[in-house]
């Protein structure tokens, strides 16, 4: 080393003086290079943000917690929220690819399109450690959903007439009566655990108390709650770390349940994210500038459904009146980020109208009928007929918590409908009924008319809404809509599992059976915003079909903090 350093030393000496200055220039630059990597390596990537594995995020919600059970989140969006993160099912909802994916078990499809064979994952647990079986699957749809008793009538008709077997102690086969493309969306339900539940009634089911600690399969475990302080109900949940798939990188998750919005908006300072907020929402959000905004629409409209088997709207004309009276241009100056909707067919453009408003035809058909408006009396009074009747159509509707945002844009839009109809010559009246009234009123056909929103879920299928077996008191066919032709189409329609042009005429075709029949004024789609904290990061929101969609890739989330 001593030798090395003395011929290095002598070299030096041996340079000229410009030599000895380039030397010395180019050690400087060395050194400087050196530096400069070194603090970047070492001190630059430590002021780089990082990831943490933890965390808590904090998310607000409007409504209440009635039942974390998800066999009945149809019922209730806030359930459907937090179950999302408590339960799994054996299929999972892809919101990028829009298709839907194993989850629980993997799945084949026979050759003849009508048997399913699922194939359970290993070593999955239950959140009490108990392990989860195939007879947890077997209870969940075959016990429960095809029970007579099942409350949840959208569920239970999606699985009415399936066969469903235990294969094997890995296995459980579903067996449709027909090939159906939409069968598979049915299967990311939730599984109940059979060990929890397997005394309770099914009539009982619902009566469950949501105080109880829910028992899932999910990424998030409930550590407390739902607890109620009357303005606010929180729950508390945390990671799984026994999960089966991608555990979260945030650790706990606190859902802060407001009964009323504007609870909500004084409280945002402890929020990380408000998963559905109107266009009039944003102007009630303070600290904007924390917050990133994720616009998104649903597959679901507003309408009002004509009661083919009431007395009136029994009558073509008399429907035909009622959708020509209303100008859903002018309900939309009012209510704002909404999109018009035509017809029922979500895949379609809901640009070319079908069902084009003009008071005159309105006003013509009802004088067809017989009634007539007194020409002594005010404009805007009901007409009535030779008997001296007067026109009136009674309205129903679900009834929200006062001051719930739904039931505030529910009130403002059933105004802004009588207004029109009024002026047509049909006085209405409107009667809301909490939940279970309601129900009872559909099951009955108990109406004239019902107001109500659709959500057509993750594949569009119109069965359940407008074939004629749905026509019933247990059906949703509200409208008691019944044509041979619609139901001849519906029924190609589910069992092709390619969406071609062919596809597309069908679709068309089945618009125009509908809508020559008058059964509905099609009003509006909702748009909706997510408010995430800028400091919630990789979060994708995208291609929902029910708002906690938003969670389906929550496991990715992570809080970017520190350097």
């Amino acid at each position: 080393m001593n030798r090395n350093f003395e011929l290095f030393r002598k070299a030096i000496r041996a340079l000229t003086f410009k030599e000895k200055l380039l030397v010395h220039f180019f050690g400087l630059v060395l050194i400087g290079t050196i530096a400069i990597f070194t603090w970047n390596f070492y001190g630059g990537l430590n002021k780089s943000p990082r990831i943490v594995d933890g965390g808590t995020y904090n998310e607000g919600l409007v409504g209440s917690v009635k039942i974390l059970n998800p066999l009945y989140t149809d019922f209730n969006n806030v359930d459907r929220d937090i179950s999302q993160l408590i339960f799994s099912g054996l299929t999972r909802y892809d919101p990028l690819s829009r298709d839907f994916v194993a989850d629980l078990a993997t799945y084949t499809l026979s050759d003849d399109e009508k048997k399913y064979v699922f194939t359970l994952r290993d070593g999955i647990k239950w959140h009490d450690d108990t392990p989860l079986t195939v007879d947890d699957i077997i209870f969940t749809y075959k016990d429960v959903i095809q029970n007579k008793d099942f409350q949840n009538s959208v569920l239970k008709a999606n699985f009415s007439g399936v066969e469903i077997v235990k294969e094997n102690e890995k296995q459980v086969s579903f067996t449709v009566n027909e090939p159906n493309n939409f069968f598979i969306t049915n299967t990311n339900v939730g599984i109940l655990p059979k060990h929890i539940f397997v005394d309770t009634e099914v009539k009982d089911l619902m009566k469950y108390s949501s105080t109880l600690k829910p028992i899932g399969s999910g990424p998030f475990v409930v550590e407390s709650g739902p607890k109620d302080n009357g303005d606010l109900t929180t729950v508390n949940l945390s990671r799984f770390e026994d999960y089966y798939g991608e555990k979260p990188k945030i650790e706990k998750v606190r859902f802060l349940v407001y009964p009323a919005g504007e609870l909500l908006y004084k409280n945002t300072s402890q929020l990380h994210g408000i998963s559905k907020l109107t266009e009039n929402d944003l102007a009630n959000l303070d600290d904007k500038e924390r917050f990133t905004l994720y616009e998104y629409t649903l597959p679901q409209y507003m309408a009002v459904f004509f009661n083919f088997d009431s007395a009136l709207m029994k009558n073509k004309n008399m429907r035909i009146a009622a959708m020509k009276s209303i100008d859903k241009k002018i309900i939309l100056e009012e209510i704002k980020g909404k999109e018009i909707i035509d017809n029922p067919l979500l895949d379609l453009d809901q640009s070319e109208w079908f069902f084009k408003p003009s008071l005159e035809e309105a006003k013509g058909a009802l004088f067809g009928l017989g009634w007539n408006i007194d020409k002594d009396a005010t404009e805007d009074k009901a007409r009535t007929n030779a008997k001296g009747d007067k026109l009136v159509l009674t309205l129903i509707t679900h009834e929200l918590p006062t001051g719930h945002p739904a039931q505030v844009e529910t009130e403002k839009l059933i105004g802004l409908l009588k207004k029109q109809w009024l002026e047509a010559g049909i006085e209405i009246r409107d009667e809301y009924y909490i939940l279970t009234e309601l129900e009872d009123k559909i099951k009955k056909r108990e109406y004239d008319m019902l107001l109500t929103g659709v959500n057509m879920g993750y594949n569009l299928d119109i069965y359940a809404y407008w074939h004629s077996s749905q026509a019933k008191a247990e059906g949703l066919n509200f409208s008691n809509f019944r044509s041979f032709e619609a139901d001849a189409i519906i029924e190609n329609l589910r069992q092709a599992f390619v969406k071609d042009e062919k596809y597309e005429e069908a679709l068309k075709k089945l618009r125009k059976v509908i809508s020559d029949d008058f059964p509905a004024v099609f009003l509006y789609a909702p748009k909706f915003y997510a408010a995430i904290d800028n400091r919630i990061n990789n979060v994708n929101i995208k291609n929902l079909a029910f708002p906690a969609d938003r969670f389906a890739y929550f496991n990715n989330w992570y809080i970017k903090e520190g350097r």
